[in-house]
């Protein structure tokens, strides 16, 4: 397949999340066609892309503003992320690299060669029905995960602060009429989107309990995070495990 195949069959998808894009600006193409004549024509015909949901995450990014930054004397421009890893142009070269222990490597030799292997690897990490469900749309919300849904919605969490070490405080307090196995609960920061997995299988009707857990504490500084209700869609089902108990 063709980049320009990839697109259309990502745009046809039933998944609300399997593509989106932004449009480039004519400043922003002009500046990276500079930097590859591949690159600012990809952004002057589709724009900056999210594509391929990998859960909560997205597989791939193609940025129309590149971060820049400095290695060994070099410029490097953040252009796109791929799985987690960024990808970055250098100046005077039109490869596409990647970063590992402060030394750049090329990934492949030039922006489109990368970007179509780059597709080819992240469709080929799903399964046939995963991948089916992305192309397909998954399938609508049984009467018990609709009921499910309503009772975590008065679910009430409060983060009443941080613990000496590092966990997160909080107060949760069932609204509902029914237990949950499992109550998931979103939380973001600059650059980081996670959840939390809280354990709420003993908190009854009325009752209010409190809870501290983990939370990415090796990742990230608890204190950027907050909490975030997160309503799923059908595709995000098993990414709540309320709606899989």
């Amino acid at each position: 397949m063709t980049i320009d195949e990839w697109i259309e069959r990502l745009k046809t998808a039933q998944s609300a999340r399997a593509f989106s894009t932004t449009a480039a600006s004519d400043r922003e193409v002009e500046h990276t066609m500079k930097l590859s004549p591949q690159f600012g024509a990809f952004l002057h015909r589709h724009g900056a892309i999210r594509a391929f949901p990998r859960g909560r995450a997205i597989g791939l990014f193609v940025f129309a503003s590149p971060k820049s930054s400095a290695l060994d004397g070099k410029t490097l421009h953040e252009i796109a992320n791929e799985d987690g890893s960024p990808r970055y142009l250098i100046e005077g070269s039109q490869a596409v690299y990647g970063v590992d222990a402060g030394e750049a490597w090329e990934v492949a030799a030039d922006f489109a060669t990368w970007l179509l292997d780059a597709m080819a690897r992240l469709r080929a990490s799903y399964s046939t029905k995963d991948w089916n469900a992305i192309l397909n749309g998954a399938k609508p919300f049984t009467t018990k995960e609709r009921e499910v849904l309503e009772a975590r919605r008065r679910f009430e969490v409060t983060l009443e602060g941080i613990e000496p070490d590092e966990r997160f405080r909080l107060r949760i307090h069932n609204g509902s009429d029914r237990k949950l196995p499992c109550l998931t609960y979103g939380v973001r920061g600059p650059d980081f989107i996670g959840a939390l997995f809280l354990s709420v299988s003993e908190l009854a009707p009325g009752e209010t309990t409190t809870l501290r857990v983990h939370a990415y504490r090796d990742q990230v500084d608890p204190r950027e995070l907050e909490l975030h209700f997160d309503e799923p869609t059908p595709e995000d089902r098993a990414d709540f495990r309320e709606l899989s108990s």
